[in-house]
């Protein structure tokens, strides 16, 4: 719990206007805390907290498998304000006993502040060690924002303010730089007076004359160049400040025995970083970095050695840093001039006519300082990282990159999104936000590989056109139907869940592209976001009622405020008249009464889009029915009909049975009628057959009596020839047998030509 350093992002640099619309009041009032209406949008992100109770089920092992462990988790309610104290109170009397405090473990700790927390617990649900950790970093961390605006508002004393006053006025330039109200208030009564969440230039002054603080866990909540101011141009300058170089020179006693040894470091303070070195820093990290030979084949701590030795190269007379230093700086300047990037490839994408590079710079600059409030400060820098690819717009990098490229290392920033649009107009911020989805078919083809080797994954991605608004009510309306089954809707696992929406979006989706489930997930994911942020403004005006306003007067107004705080317009009113009525997107402060009457939500993925801190008003709408009660409800029907009285029964089987008796015969004689025209169509159908075959018979036998004839009239002609061969032999010519032989048959072909002639005269 020891050694926690906040983040510097958590730290303002500087303290923005309060907004005009924006009420505050003390939380000892009776009232509840109020800010404006679009700022609870964030506040459903610390409104979900959910305590799981793990059982592990082991089966029995075979050999040397693992165990299986089964997880079996219960949905409990959200923690309340009464478990908030009682939760801060046990980790304060645990974590802050003075005999025991940072001499024991972690786990030990916990398991004390759990049984801490038991003894005051009362009727509240039984927690676990996890939940309460859990819980505790969700406090803390807004604690220790809280605490920075506190400690900014405590040191300008201004004069007739009260303590509750100052902290009215600290949470409501909390919610006007964080967007989400502060709602750990009751919390923060209780940690304020603890020296780790106080002010730390007290806690250093005390610190200088022989205290050690509040252990290692110190969090440095307000920076010692931080100056209170209310202007961008300060807010900017502030930012510029806040570099510093130690050097630390420890200092070991003697140990004696077991004892550790003591670390005293000093630290001198070194003047800011001045452009100059700014843009030393920047060309060394670009040399070393860039460097095509071994950029990315080296670790980070050896490259930033290099970084310092080419940075101390052209030092000049500037005094000398250290690498912490340097990074530090390094870090600064880059995430501001990744933040600039993006707002100059707008510009840039617009290619105003006439507008030179130099305008379009200062074009850049002037929406950066119009959105972000503050100045950008680092021009200097700008003009040499503008011309590496790293910082330029994404899309040339896109398609460099599937010409062959592999990106730039690991530590590429992707600076401009895709999606992202002129900042000066926020309709088309929220359109291309719309018109930029894709779906991508992956085809991995895997090389051979030779012994240990790993395998090349060669992806092939098919760019689709984007959604249109009717694949977006289809994706809801499939969704919906799924999803909300009451039998299988909490049964099913999200892949099956998935599989099933495609189908059913496949049933209506006509002539749209088809689309794959990871598509559709992704699409979805957008949708239930911007439709949960336009929830939570549209809960607000409903809330308010305004007299004389319609719904769709409401839809409008809450459109317009939802353009107002985020920058860009609401473009899914078309999922939002679909979702609408889903107790899923309704306001939260029904259900809430219908959960305290003994309900348990809507399953895990419950959107929580109204604030606790928030009054409730409206009446809760009816649950939906669960799959327990579906269930139940189809088996008291099954039942219902079963039990029903002999009498009746027998009455309703005497009808059914002469019914279906009726339909028997009415079946039996329709039946006749149609077998009766089916035999006068086959009697028909032989005949046809019949008459068929027997013409071609008689073709048949005239076929084989003209070849008949044709055989007889061939036999005849090879005769005739036969015969006149023989004739024509020469006698003298041959020998004597053959003389003999050729005498006969010449006799009797004369005597065949004899007859045949006699013949022909007849008798």
């Amino acid at each position: 719990m020891y050694g926690y350093q906040g983040p510097p992002s958590w730290f303002p640099q500087g303290l923005p206007q309060l907004p005009p619309n924006a009420s505050m009041m003390h939380p000892s009032s009776s009232g509840p805390q109020v800010f404006h209406p679009a700022e609870n949008a964030n506040a459903s992100a610390q409104n979900d907290e959910e305590d799981a109770e793990e059982r592990p089920v082991s089966e029995a092992p075979t050999g040397k498998e693992k165990r299986a462990k089964v997880v079996s988790r219960i949905k409990l309610s959200n923690f309340s304000p009464d478990e908030d104290v009682n939760i801060v109170k046990s980790w304060l009397e645990i974590s802050c006993d003075p005999i025991t405090s940072t001499g024991q473990k972690k786990d030990s700790m916990w398991l004390r502040i759990l049984e801490r927390y038991n003894l005051r617990r009362g009727s509240y649900p039984e927690r676990s060690v996890r939940s309460l950790q859990s819980r505790w970093d969700i406090i803390k961390a807004q604690v220790v924002k809280f605490s920075s605006f506190y400690a900014d508002v405590n040191r300008e004393n201004p004069s007739g303010m009260s303590d509750a006053d100052k902290t009215t006025h600290a949470a409501s330039i909390f919610a006007g730089v964080l967007k989400h109200n502060f709602g750990y208030l009751h919390c923060w009564e209780i940690m304020k007076d603890e020296p780790k969440w106080q002010d730390r230039k007290a806690r250093a002054f005390a610190k200088s004359a022989g205290c050690d603080g509040s252990g290692e866990d110190t969090i440095n909540l307000v920076n010692d160049n931080y100056s209170p101011t209310g202007s961008a141009e300060n807010a900017n300058a502030s930012a510029q400040n806040y570099e510093e170089d130690a050097e630390e020179r420890p200092v070991s006693a003697a140990p004696t025995g077991k004892e550790k040894r003591t670390k005293v470091v000093s630290r001198t303070k070194l003047s800011n970083f001045i452009p100059e070195e700014d843009v030393n820093i920047v060309k060394s990290w670009l040399e070393i970095r860039c460097d095509p030979i071994i950029s990315t084949g080296q670790k980070k701590d050896r490259m930033w050695l290099r970084i310092l030795e080419r940075y101390n190269f052209r030092r000049g007379s500037c005094p000398e840093r250290s690498v912490r230093s340097l990074q530090c700086r390094w870090d600064t300047i880059k995430a501001q001039v990744g933040e600039f990037s993006s707002f100059y490839v707008d510009v840039n994408r617009e290619n105003p006519t006439g507008m030179s590079d130099a305008d379009k710079t200062t074009h850049a600059a002037s929406n950066f300082a119009g959105v972000l409030k503050r100045n950008f400060g680092y021009l200097h820098c700008w003009e040499i990282m503008k011309d590496e690819p790293e910082w330029q717009d994404r899309k040339a990098r896109a398609f460099a990159k599937s010409a062959g490229g592999d990106g730039f290392g690991e530590d590429t920033i992707n600076l401009v999104n895709d999606n992202s649009s002129p900042i000066g107009s926020a309709e088309n911020a929220n359109a291309s936000a719309q018109n930029d989805e894709e779906d991508a078919e992956e085809r991995p083809v895997s090389a051979a590989s030779t012994g240990k080797e790993k395998r090349t994954k060669v992806v092939s991605r098919t760019k689709l056109s984007n959604f249109i608004p009717e694949e977006d009510v289809n994706i809801v309306k499939s969704w919906l139907e799924i999803s909300c089954d009451p039998i299988t809707s909490t049964g099913q696992k999200k892949d099956g869940m998935w599989l099933r929406i495609l189908e059913r979006y496949n049933l209506r989706r006509g002539s749209c592209p088809e689309r794959i489930v990871r598509s559709l997930q992704s699409r979805w994911d957008t949708i239930k976001a911007q439709v949960g942020k336009f929830s939570s403004f549209y809960a607000d005006v409903n809330r308010e009622n305004p007299s004389g306003m319609s719904d769709a007067d409401k839809t409008t107004h809450a459109a317009s405020i939802f353009a107002g705080v985020l920058k860009h317009n609401f473009g899914y009113l078309h999922c939002w008249e679909i979702m609408k009525d889903e107790p899923k997107w309704q306001d939260r402060k029904a259900r809430a009464f219908a959960k305290s009457a003994g309900g348990d939500g809507f399953g895990e993925d419950t959107i929580n889009l109204v604030n606790d801190n928030s009054s409730p008003t409206g009446s809760a709408e009816k649950r939906p029915m669960g799959r327990d009660s579906s269930k139940a409800a189809k088996k008291k029907a099954n039942s219902s009909a079963g039990s029903a009285s002999s009498s009746e029964y027998a009455s309703r089987m005497q009808d059914l049975s002469s019914q279906k008796i009726s339909i028997l015969q009415e079946e039996s004689v329709r039946k006749n009628d149609h077998f009766q025209q089916l035999a006068c169509i086959d009697e028909k159908r032989f005949e046809a057959m019949r008459s068929y075959n027997q013409s071609l018979l008689l073709i048949e036998q005239e076929k084989i009596q003209l070849m008949r004839e044709k055989h007889d009239m061939d036999k005849v002609e090879k005769e005739k020839k036969e015969d006149e061969r023989i004739l024509g032999i020469d006698l003298d010519a041959c020998t004597s047998a053959q003389r003999v032989y050729y005498e006969t048959l010449q006799e009797e072909i004369l005597e065949k030509i004899a007859a045949r002639r006699r013949k022909r005269r007849g008798p």
